[in-house]
């Protein structure tokens, strides 16, 4: 934003950015459930002298956890914090709200999904080398003789 104030003929101008009062981020916003993930908070200031706590929570407390509370320490602008998610059946989307008394709120969505069945969770291949002679496609692995039927 530009504000711009003239006395006379003389005007000045200068650039102006407004930071909201209060932001909410998360990482990762889509988990599967039982997956933590960190939120974090920023105010547009510093804390005051006595810090500032964010009340923190959840639209989904069956699916996603917040821990309540979340203090911003005095002189600090922000504040990181886990939410605990839970295994789940189906997709779910929780809105997860910050909110710091009568300056404001924020929020953000966070999704919860299902492991999906059978998912592979590790592989591991044993020998991890084998000698063979290559193969070419459509080419047998195996000598075949030219008078044979297959040449």
């Amino acid at each position: 934003m530009t504000l711009s104030a003239t006395f006379g003929t003389t005007t000045l101008t200068q650039q102006v950015t407004v930071a909201p009062p209060i932001q909410l981020t998360l990482n990762p916003t889509s988990v599967t459930g039982g997956t933590s993930v960190t939120g974090t908070i920023t105010l547009g200031t510093a804390a005051p002298i006595t810090g500032a706590n964010i009340a923190v929570t959840s639209s989904g407390t069956s699916f996603a956890s917040t821990p309540g509370t979340v203090n911003i320490a005095s002189g600090q602008a922000t504040a990181t914090f886990t939410i605990t998610t839970f295994t789940v059946t189906a997709a779910h989307t929780v809105t997860i709200t910050a909110t710091d008394g009568p300056v404001g709120s924020a929020t953000a969505t966070l999704t919860v999904s299902p492991q999906i069945a059978g998912q592979l969770q590790s592989l591991t291949v044993s020998p991890t080398q084998v000698n063979g002679a290559p193969t070419l496609p459509g080419r047998s692995p195996f000598p075949v003789r030219r008078d044979s039927a297959e040449w």
